[in-house]
């Protein structure tokens, strides 16, 4: 299977997911995906969360994301390495407890706090 079929798989997996909440990736089963499906996997989780903040009107926050994580193309960013931490801490703590999509959640929100009121202003 060729990358860009494999990252539209992934994709439609992803908006399966956040459709139903429920059917939420465990850490034990997303770790069945080679290396490359699990940072594309990520990258597409991230880049779907912060749009999901955009659209919702938290454009400071879904800024924050996308430069937290993909930044400038060449210059690496924390964001990929802080994931790959918190994924392998939550492994370790019950891989079939923890689901992907709340760790990326936890860690972006540490990384990028939800804006004070000051920084919503128009």
């Amino acid at each position: 299977m060729n990358k860009p079929r494999i990252a539209a798989v992934l994709v439609a997996a992803l908006v399966a997911l956040y459709v139903s909440t429920a059917s939420a990736m465990t850490i034990r089963e997303f770790r069945k995906f080679s290396a490359d499906e699990q940072s594309m996997y990520i990258g597409a989780a991230v880049n779907m969360l912060a749009y999901t903040y955009a659209a919702n009107g938290n454009v400071p926050k879904a800024t924050c994301i996308k430069n937290w994580y993909f930044g400038k193309r060449g210059v690496e960013t924390p964001g990929p390495h802080e994931i790959a931490i918190e994924m392998g801490v939550a492994e370790h703590l019950n891989a079939d407890k923890y689901h992907v999509e709340g760790v990326i959640l936890g860690v972006t929100d540490k990384a990028c706090p939800a804006a004070t009121p000051a920084q919503s202003k128009p």
